[in-house]
Formats: C-alpha cells, structure tokens, sequence
C-alpha cells in the first residue's frame, strides 16, 4: 500500500480535497438563487457573475499553488507529441460521447442543469459550465486527486479512482449514469496521467461541457 498511496499525508489530502470542492460548490450558489428568481434581473446577472469570478478565481489561484507543490516537474513532452495525444483523446471523447447518446438517455445530472438555466441565470450557467467547471474539477479531480493521494509512479489505480470519485460527485440515478461519468473521469485522467499536463483534460472537458450546454439551451 506505501508503493501506492502517500500514507504519511493522507489525512491532509483528503482534507485539502474536500475543503476544495466545498469551495467550489459556494461558487455555484447563484445557480441556486437564480433558479428560484421568477422575474428577470439586470442587476442579479451582474453581480452574479462579479461573484462566480471572484470566488472560483481565488479557489483557482490556491488550488493551483497547491497543485504546483506535489505535480510531476521534471515532466515535459515535445510540443508534437503532446499535440498528437491531445489529439488522440479529443477523438476518444467524442467517440464516446456520441456512443453514450445513442444508449443512454438524459441523465440526472443534465436535468439538473437545465432545470437551473433561465434569463437570472443562462449568463452565470456559460460561465460556470463551460470555463469554471472544467478547470475547477480538473484541479481537484485530477490534479489534486492524483498528485497527493498517490505517488508518481502508479499509473491504473490512480486513473481508476480518480474516475470513480468524479462519477460519484455526479448526480445520476442509476449504474447506468455513474458508469458514464465514471468512464468519461477515467478518460480525462489518463489524458493526465499520459501528458503531465492539466491543460489537455481541462481542454478537453471545457469542449464536452461547451457542446453539452450549447446543444442543450
């Protein structure tokens, strides 16, 4: 287990994890508000919006010095390749995606999300979705995840679990559902684990959920 897991700082990880996705969900809080707003405000959108940048940029700028601590940096691949494995995981999600919306139907997660989008709040849902989630719970996910729970030679378990977390922070309401998000988790950290970099799953989840939101609303 000591091959695997960083046992000694266990206790601070899963501490820094939890306390940084709990601050990632206040910055969704104007989701919720907006959601029960029955008429349209000018002034709610501005400083919805005000409030989702200062509080996800702040989470953004600690997670990321936190990350920056435990991230592999002797770790760098030629432009060329890192472009070819961008490349290759940008078809495998699509692939997926659209294998996944021939069998699998709306899922929970994504009713969730559209029952909180109206006028208060399609703005702050742009925002959120397609920038702040992607690179937030890349950060976490993987970033954190991954660095401060296991050491830098383990390779499946890391990716494994990593997925397994992420689908189960999904709201889903069958195996179905949580295998899908599980899957797709799995895929973003071995783009992860395969780069050194979490520019390419934070890319490549903000392209998924862009054309997730887009296509919806």
């Amino acid at each position: 287990m000591s091959k695997i897991i960083r046992i000694e700082q266990l206790p601070t990880s899963i501490f820094t994890i939890i306390f940084s996705f709990l601050w990632y969900s206040f910055a969704q809080l104007p989701l919720i508000v907006g959601e029960s707003l029955t008429n349209y405000s000018f002034i709610f959108n501005i400083f919805g919006i005000i409030y989702v940048l200062v509080i996800s940029g702040s989470c953004i700028y600690v997670l990321s010095r936190i990350y920056s601590k435990y991230s592999n940096k002797n770790a760098s691949l030629r432009k060329i390749i890192l472009f070819k494995y961008t490349l290759v995981f940008f078809i495998v999600m699509i692939a997926y995606n659209t294998f996944c919306d021939y069998i699998l139907p709306t899922t929970k997660n994504q009713k969730t999300i559209e029952n909180m989008i109206n006028g208060n709040t399609f703005f702050v849902g742009i925002l959120i979705f397609t920038i702040i989630a992607p690179i937030l719970e890349e950060l976490i996910f993987r970033g954190l995840f991954i660095n401060m729970i296991f050491k830098q030679n383990t390779f499946w378990i890391p990716v494994i679990s990593s997925g397994i977390i992420f689908g189960s922070l999904h709201a889903v309401s069958n195996i179905t559902e949580w295998l899908y998000y599980v899957i797709f988790g799995m895929i973003l950290a071995t783009s992860y684990k395969k780069t050194e970099t979490l520019a390419v799953p934070i890319a490549l989840h903000m392209v998924n959920n862009a054309i997730s939101f887009f296509t919806t609303f």
